[in-house]
């Protein structure tokens, strides 16, 4: 009697250990960050995984059991946690049939050496640290190889490295034509346990795994301070990524406050400014509009009736609306969060960026076409009175933060302008 055809195994029937609580649970760090930036966002047991081959039945069961067993050393408790609590954020999923020949061939050539990764997690471990190195100085120099744009790529592994060497040549490193400048910890963790022994255990996929979860994916660690901290181990920054969306509206439309979200890995997660010593750089960047629209004072001793007198009265009163208009931007017409559609051609964020848009305000005031001053005078009727006044003073303040050593008549100015915003008519409102 001829028996019917076998069911073709899948990536989740190796074990009945691969669906432990550990593995699938939902942390707020995967769904409220990690998933807002990758296609797909799984742990570590289930990336490894999915990418061995459809052959490797015998290595999956071991990958998928391991930790489960009753006589568990330390180096397999440790890899077990590691694959269960790591998370691994990667791009749409490429076809198993694409062999990745171009790099496979690179790192033929970069190693010089035959294919040795039959080793298991009990027999050549040694061997492993060596091979989880090299494969390390291969990515660096991989990224480096590829980056055109910039002096390094914006990838962790990459920080710390470049392609010139110092004056004195005392940033030698073993990567060829790579020189490391100062220390780079996420390279380092990565040469360390348990991540030789995650090699050792992927058999002779191993190093093509090895290489394309370092190069293409990124992870990230649990660290046991606090509760659901995570560090980036590898990939480009998360502050560098752009949030995905599935908003393509192109149609205006009155958005929910619900709607509007603020893009966490810019204001959570980006570098500090630092300054030309190479310190961190206090207060709010250069290019913010408090910066560069400030309340300009009056040298003391002007007439209030002489010309430059004017002009800085004409200054301050342009700085003032210009601000208004980062601040009010919907009262004036511009584009703005709440009805605008967001141009994809221009960015790749859920909102635009508004940090700089002195076209889109000349443009509207009338700037070069007709005198600013009356494109500035008409002001839309719910931000007259206290609301400009309170404005100024905001120009005020920051101005005497961002001067520590102002003189007393800034502090009389702020009082001044709070008067008399407190003691404004009704009707002037």
């Amino acid at each position: 009697m001829s028996r019917g055809k076998k069911r073709k195994r899948g990536v989740n029937d190796a074990s009945p250990n691969q669906g432990s609580a550990s593995s699938k649970r939902y942390t707020p760090v995967k769904k409220d960050i990690l998933q807002q930036h990758y296609p797909l966002v799984c742990t570590l047991r289930e990336y490894v995984l999915s990418e061995l081959p459809d052959t490797s039945r015998i290595r999956r069961k071991k990958i998928a059991a391991l930790g489960s067993g009753p006589d568990v050393n330390e180096a397999e408790t440790q890899l077990a946690r590691v694959l269960d609590t790591a998370l691994v954020g990667t791009g749409p999923s490429i076809p198993k049939s694409d062999p990745g020949a171009s790099t496979w061939e690179q790192w033929v050539s970069f190693s010089q050496k035959g294919d040795e990764s039959y080793v298991t997690i009990s027999k050549g471990i040694a061997s492993s640290f060596g091979k989880q190195s090299e494969i390390v100085d291969f990515v660096i120099w991989l990224l480096f190889s590829r980056e055109k744009a910039g002096p390094w790529p914006k990838h962790v592994l990459c920080d710390g490295f470049r392609k010139s060497a110092r004056e004195d040549q005392s940033a030698r490193s073993t990567i060829p034509g790579i020189y490391s400048y100062y220390p780079n910890f996420h390279e380092k963790a990565l040469r360390e346990a348990p991540w030789p022994h995650l090699l050792a255990l992927l058999g002779q996929a191993g190093e093509k795994v090895m290489i394309e979860l370092l190069s293409k994916c990124s992870i990230f660690l649990k660290v046991d301070a606090g509760l659901d901290n995570y560090v980036q181990l590898t990939g480009v920054p998360l502050s560098e990524l752009d949030t995905k969306t599935q908003d393509d509206v192109s149609k205006s439309r009155v958005r929910k406050p619900s709607e509007i979200t603020l893009v966490r890995s810019r204001i959570f997660y980006a570098k500090p400014t630092t300054t030309a010593k190479g310190s961190v750089h206090a207060g709010f960047k250069h290019i913010h509009a408090l910066n560069r629209y400030p309340y300009v004072r009056e040298v003391a001793g002007t007439s209030a009736d002489s010309q430059q007198s004017t002009e800085i009265w004409q200054k301050n009163e342009m700085n003032t609306i210009k601000l208004m208009m980062h601040i009010f931007p919907r009262q004036f017409g511009l584009h703005n969060v709440f009805t605008s559609a967001v141009d994809k051609t221009q960015t790749a964020q859920k909102f635009q960026d508004y940090t700089f848009r002195e076209d889109e305000i000349n443009k509207k005031i009338g700037l070069g076409k007709q005198s600013a001053e009356k494109g500035l005078s008409k002001l839309p009727k719910r931000l007259r009175g206290s609301t400009k006044e309170l404005v100024r003073r905001l120009q005020l303040l920051h101005g005497r933060f961002a001067n520590p050593l102002s003189t007393d008549a800034e502090s009389s100015d702020a009082s001044r302008i709070s008067d008399q915003a407190a003691h404004t008519p009704a009707s002037r409102r």
